[in-house]
């Protein structure tokens, strides 16, 4: 199997079973950028652990790489970001200029059924 697909089936899954165990604590931190960016910092050095990787978070002004804890050579390369609109600018270039077999980006968008809950707009609409 190539490298990159099994990277990410195992992270894919990883990560999916890291978020069923802190689903209480997501829901709470939900609607607060700073609190759901620390969970995400925590989830993401467990899934690591999980993985059998070195954490590497900030590096290269990256969010988070998953490396070989030998070598320390990234072979995941993580951004999350809290605004999905913003992704494009930023996020997504940073992932261009680097080197792994997986890059992964994690977004939030911020929508309801309730006209008025998040402060920039993120209602709901069904075309």
């Amino acid at each position: 199997m190539e490298i990159s697909k099994k990277l990410w089936e195992d992270f894919r899954k990883g990560l999916e079973n890291r978020l069923r165990t802190k689903k209480d604590d997501l829901k709470a931190v939900w609607d607060i950028p700073e609190e759901r960016t620390n969970l995400y910092d925590n989830l993401m050095k467990e899934l690591a652990e999980d993985l059998g990787y070195y954490f590497r978070p900030q590096f290269l002004r990256i969010d988070y790489a998953l490396c070989d804890k030998e070598r320390k050579v990234p072979l995941i390369f993580i951004e999350f970001e809290n605004n999905a609109l913003l992704i494009a600018e930023d996020e997504l270039r940073k992932l261009c200029c680097v080197s792994a077999p997986l890059k992964v980006i994690i977004s939030v968008i911020e929508w309801s059924d309730e006209p008025g809950y998040w402060k920039n707009g993120g209602y709901k609409k069904i075309y």
